[in-house]
């Protein structure tokens, strides 16, 4: 009777203490599901209204989702908070990319600490190791984390996102291997297995997301797909590549991608002969983003190899005119959904010769250099003019050493001095072309030895030679100083010129 009494007391006792803290959890989850959708609307609204305010406005929102993560957290993982942990994780992680517009170690830490409690509260085993690969096939592939594989499956593309940024491709495979029935052993492979992969419909929609989960699958294959497509390119195989840039077009694509999409493909088709269709696609990456400057330097290309000179040097002016006054970026129509987007996730710029635009000072050398060229002399004298202010105001170390090469593709500082002389000659703007010259011959006057000893048998070393080429150069400057001596009618000093 005692036992049966005793029993029977603590059997009522715990069933209580579970009633409880079953009571104490759904009050929790109820609470914190309501901040976590406040927190999201007000999120939503910023983004929309483009306030002056909004990069502060997002940080307060993203204090306020880290605050509540915290106090999730805090508390000992348990199975009745499993989908609400991995969203507000989810959102957290989003909402740092779009403020921070980068890829951290800390948002690896944090999803790696949320899926380790994940699986800590459904008492799954995770081996000794405890590594992030572990943890991502336990929770990818465990039955009872079935109900949750939306919010599961959408973090782990958010992961691939991340680690793609860090260059991270190895992980990246290993992750989608799950995924396939075959070894994932490159990125052609994977783009393969992304475009097969479905994430499976939400299981808790009152639980509000800051971007839709399903788009999280067309971001990850968008970005895989554009890389690869750059990859391709780079190894001539232009045919795959614009399939694979195509194939990027039609996933999650912002105005910004498209531009850049449409630059490439523009690019494929220029090495292909295909220059009028280059020239349409180029054209298109312009009317998607202005901003996209490689579109305008590659067009130029095109009508290069078109023999369209004039429309040439007109594109390279219109590049020189964005590159000397970028305007503030404008937010297209649609950007407000994309709160992150594939182009923030690939690092293409240095690898592909497509996106490739010349500095400001190789551009104004390209503009002067071909509209002399082509016989357009006023517009050539007008651009050397302004490329010499330029490197007087920006680049005062190597005006000052006319012998310094500059950067690649310019030519030493003094061999543009000449062109521009003799430009501005044949433009019959014999003043500023006297002006140009007597430049070049003072400062290459204190590097002119007054007396030099070659040894033909001997290679010149690099001093020499600089020598060398300031004789050559001042003997041009001395050179084209007597023809404009003699354009003015002074036959004296035009022979003193020569003589020198």
């Amino acid at each position: 009777m005692e036992d049966e009494f005793t029993t029977g007391f603590f059997s009522r006792k715990y069933i209580g203490r579970d009633m409880a803290l079953s009571t104490t959890w759904d009050r929790c989850l109820h609470l914190w599901i309501s901040e976590n959708n406040g927190i999201i609307a007000t999120w939503k609204l910023i983004v929309r209204n483009k306030d002056a305010n909004i990069l502060t406005d997002k940080q307060k929102c993203y204090h306020l989702m880290d605050q509540l993560f915290r106090k999730i957290k805090d508390l000992h993982p348990v199975k009745q908070l499993t989908s609400l942990e991995l969203t507000v994780a989810y959102n957290l992680v989003i909402m740092h990319l779009n403020v921070e517009l980068c890829a951290k170690e800390e948002h690896n830490q944090l999803i790696g600490g949320v899926l380790a409690r994940v699986v800590e509260a459904h008492h799954l085993d995770c081996s000794k190791d405890g590594s992030f690969s572990r943890l991502w096939n336990t929770a990818l592939s465990a039955n009872c984390l079935l109900e949750h594989a939306n919010i599961i499956q959408s973090l782990a593309g958010l992961q691939a996102l991340i680690w793609w940024t860090q260059k991270k491709f190895q992980e990246v495979l290993n992750l989608f291997q799950s995924k396939a029935t075959f070894p994932i052993t490159d990125q052609f492979i994977l783009t393969i297995v992304l475009k097969s992969w479905e994430i499976p419909d939400e299981e808790n929609k009152n639980i509000h997301k800051v971007f839709k989960p399903s788009l999280i699958k067309d971001i990850v294959y968008a970005a895989v797909s554009f890389q690869q497509g750059v990859v391709q390119m780079a190894q001539e195989d232009y045919g795959t590549a614009l399939d694979l840039f195509q194939e990027a077009a039609e996933s999650c694509a912002t105005k910004s991608l498209m531009a850049r999409i449409f630059n490439h493909q523009g690019y494929c088709f220029m090495q292909k002969g295909l220059l009028h269709l280059a020239l349409e696609y180029l054209k298109s990456a312009i009317q998607k983003n202005h901003k996209c400057y490689s579109a305008f330097y590659n067009s130029a290309l095109v009508y290069k190899h078109l023999g369209r000179h004039k429309a040439e040097v007109e594109t390279l002016f219109m590049l020189d005119c964005c590159l000397a006054n970028p305007s503030e970026p404008v937010g297209n129509i649609d950007e407000w959904y994309y709160i992150i987007a594939s182009d923030a996730f690939m690092e293409i710029e240095s690898s592909s010769q497509a996106s490739w635009v010349p500095s400001l000072s190789e551009l104004r050398y390209l503009l002067a250099h071909n509209s002399f060229k082509y016989k357009m002399i006023d517009q050539a004298a007008d651009y050397y003019m302004k490329l010499i202010r330029f490197l007087r105001e920006e680049m005062n170390e190597e005006m000052s050493a006319p012998h310094v090469p500059n950067m690649a593709p310019l030519p030493p500082i003094a061999e543009i001095l000449l062109e521009t002389t003799e430009c501005l000659i044949q433009s019959e703007r014999l003043q500023e072309a006297m002006v140009v010259c007597e430049e070049l011959i003072i400062k290459t006057k204190d590097v002119i030895p007054s007396r030099m000893i070659i040894d033909c048998a001997k290679d010149v070393d690099n001093v020499v030679n600089e020598q060398l080429n300031c004789i050559l150069w001042t003997s041009a400057a001395h050179l084209l100083k007597a023809k404009m001596h003699a354009l003015e009618d002074e036959p004296k000093t035009s022979i003193t010129a020569y003589t020198r």
